[in-house]
């Protein structure tokens, strides 16, 4: 009995370690963090290495991340200076923002299609894209965009075919994310309130805002939902939101030397710091 005990203890280590590895959870992050093993699954994001004197100046590359930080292996140059992307699981299609563009990125022949975006609306053109994010339950890419009041774009990979699903009614995002439990949208922004405050904005699927929620945790960057200041990235893993935040094209008060990941709770608001590049080190 005592043999068969310590046989099935040592398979359930082993399998324990296993995941730990196949996730790449790096060695090295910040040791102040509350990192779980829940939070270890991995999505697609950007990483921005300094290539230059200015926070803007960065070689840019695609690959995964868990919250407890980049993966040590398997990431790929971009060949357009992205900015944010999302991942399209079913048609394994990865999309783009950079600059005023749409892309679909094909990394293994490191080439990009712009997807020229037909539809004007109320005579704005499609412009400032600033998120970007894949409704997988109906199959569209959806990007959000500071032109005008804001709007909200629809693609649909299937027919090529853009629309237009609502107006942000001034809403300026840093970073657009769809979560598929919940079959809803969130969104970071700047409150216009007057007090500019950091927000988690909760979004039904055609657009419409449905409620809001002050993140105010201490440890988030001064600049936190300023899309012209950090290079804002939203991923939503597991019912949680992990965002990704990096030196942006202008340095801001922050002055961040890296990239910072937090864990965020779309239902208290409950900010976690889980990763401090400037802390690990550069893995």
């Amino acid at each position: 009995m005592k043999t068969r005990w310590l046989l099935v203890t040592a398979v359930v280590l082993v399998s324990a370690l296993s995941c730990l590895t196949a996730y790449g959870v790096p060695e090295r992050f910040d040791k102040t963090a509350d990192i779980e093993v829940g939070s270890a699954r991995a999505f697609k994001a950007l990483r921005f290495t300094p290539a230059g004197r200015f926070p803007g100046d960065a070689a840019v590359a695609v690959g995964e991340f868990t919250a407890a930080g980049p993966k040590a292996q398997g990431f790929k140059p971009v060949p357009e200076r992205l900015t944010q992307i999302a991942f399209d699981p079913r048609g394994r299609q990865l999309f783009g923002l950079a600059g005023h563009e749409v892309f679909r990125v094909d990394t293994e022949k490191g080439a990009a299609t712009k997807l020229d975006v037909d539809v004007v609306v109320k005579g704005e053109k499609f412009a400032w894209p600033c998120g970007i994010t894949f409704d997988t339950k109906r199959q569209r890419l959806l990007v959000v965009t500071l032109s005008g009041v804001g709007y909200l774009y629809a693609y649909s990979p299937a027919t090529g075919k853009w629309s237009v699903l609502t107006d942000m009614n001034n809403l300026d995002l840093a970073a657009l994310a769809y979560e598929p439990k919940s079959d809803c949208l969130y969104g970071i922004y700047r409150a216009n309130d007057g007090g500019r405050r950091p927000t988690l904005g909760q979004f039904n699927s055609s657009g419409a805002l449905v409620r809001s929620i002050e993140l105010s945790d201490p440890s988030l960057p001064k600049n936190f939902g300023e899309n012209h200041r950090l290079a804002t990235q939203m991923a939503a893993v597991d019912g949680q939101l992990v965002v990704v935040v990096s030196p942006g094209h202008l340095a801001g008060e922050d002055k961040l030397k890296g990239t910072y990941i937090y864990r965020v709770d779309p239902q208290t608001g409950k900010v976690r710091q889980t990763w401090a590049e400037k802390e690990a080190g550069k893995e």
